[in-house]
């Protein structure tokens, strides 16, 4: 079976242009190199949504800033460089950016990537790494305080803190892995509150460097 993983990012404040500015930097940084080609996304009850198989190309970051900018949304064809020289170049070494309006304002950001990505990551602790890096960087930049990747799931919650502290609540009453990651920054919950609430996983939570408390449910079972 097949299916996808879903880093959501809290809406951020930033302009289109800017979040692209971002990623310009953010993306190389983290061994993902945009592919050229972006899909117009429409929103179908909020949800982003391709409504044609052809993608556009457009050949720099940069560029996509006045060509989509009348868009609800844009979808960013990127590979990944570690997860191709983990796993050989498969579709699992294609993930996406998706960058929209946000029903309540601002602009959502998402992440995805597919099942063989995610089992990659789950099973590699240099490749969790680079996720979680990756994650936290993109949080930073874009001026947001939580991020929630998980399997994919259509009209998902946006990571609002009340769905941050009930995953870890769940997870707390789980003998096995939630298979999500939770990131949220320090000033909004302490690393100490966040393992309080995840129980017997709290082990498994850190504090980066950058400020954020991050929870990685990606596999395994109760310490």
């Amino acid at each position: 079976m097949s299916f996808s993983f879903d880093a959501r990012f809290q809406p951020t404040s930033l302009d289109f242009a800017e979040v692209l500015r971002q990623l310009e930097f953010i993306l190389p940084a983290s061994g993902i190199d945009y592919d050229g080609e972006i899909a117009r996304l429409h929103s179908r009850s909020g949800v982003p949504t391709v409504t044609s198989l052809q993608s556009e190309s457009v050949p720099t970051l940069a560029d996509i800033a006045t060509y989509a900018s009348s868009w609800w949304g844009v979808g960013l064809y990127c590979i990944s460089r570690p997860l191709a020289e983990a796993l050989g170049r498969t579709d699992s070494m294609e993930v996406y950016i998706n960058i929209f309006k946000a029903r309540g304002g601002g602009l959502m950001v998402e992440y995805n990537e597919n099942s063989g990505a995610f089992r990659a990551r789950r099973d590699s602790t240099a490749l969790s790494a680079n996720l979680i890096a990756f994650l936290t960087r993109t949080a930073s930049a874009l001026e947001v305080d939580r991020v929630i990747y998980s399997e994919e799931v259509e009209h998902a919650a946006p990571p609002e803190l009340s769905v941050l502290i009930a995953l870890l609540e769940q997870q707390a009453q789980s003998d096995r892995a939630l298979e999500t990651l939770a990131i949220v920054s320090k000033n909004v919950m302490s690393l100490e509150k966040a393992q309080q609430l995840a129980g017997a996983w709290a082990p498994s939570l850190r504090l980066t460097i950058d400020g954020f408390v991050v929870a990685p449910f990606l596999g395994g079972e109760r310490p």
